[in-house]
């Protein structure tokens, strides 16, 4: 079966595959094609994230000329989603004080942690 996969970079992938193939096998096409690590993508269909590696295509009833859209997500520590910080920072109340505590220059942070 066709499909399609789409990138945030405006890539496009036909990728001509079985109804059968697990997600991981096509994460690895995937990888092989764009050279984007597996690790770093992350594959969404109608709005759902496909994060079990092991179901199958078919098993997510994606089909014959359906668009699945890949997202690249950073995992080096220079690239920390700000919303995963905000949230680690808001249950470690010993974090959110030691932020209140520093200097003046950094205050206009405040509000996005309260």
């Amino acid at each position: 079966m066709l499909i399609t996969v789409t990138t945030d970079g405006e890539d496009i992938y036909n990728l001509e595959i079985d109804s059968q193939m697990a997600i991981e096998d096509l994460k690895a096409l995937l990888e092989a094609e764009s050279g984007i690590d597996t690790s770093q993508q992350h594959l969404h269909y109608h709005g759902l994230e496909l994060t079990e590696s092991k179901k199958t295509l078919e098993e997510y009833q994606i089909g014959q000329n359906e668009i699945i859209h890949m997202q690249r997500r950073q995992t080096s520590a220079g690239n920390l989603d700000f919303d995963v910080m905000r949230q680690h920072v808001l249950r470690d109340p010993r974090l959110l004080q030691q932020l209140e505590n520093v200097s003046f220059s950094c205050v206009s942070f405040l509000p996005f942690f309260h």
